[in-house]
């Protein structure tokens, strides 16, 4: 009988975790410039937007 080899998955289930890991650390990221209040949440966004770092962040967290 021929034996498996599950290296494959293994690195597919690390990217995965990875990913998912870069997920949540980058939310918390933008959570704590983000206000989320009426008056403001769209002043806040913009902020993001502007800041060059956090619009990247802001476009990885979307994309990832």
């Amino acid at each position: 009988m021929r034996k498996r080899n599950y290296q494959f998955v293994a690195s597919l289930g690390a990217a995965v975790l990875l990913l998912l890991l870069s997920q949540i650390v980058v939310g918390i990221a933008l959570a704590m410039s983000y206000v989320p209040t009426v008056r403001g949440a769209h002043a806040s966004v913009a902020a993001i937007h502007d800041h060059p770092t956090l619009a990247f962040l802001q476009r990885f967290h979307y994309w990832a």
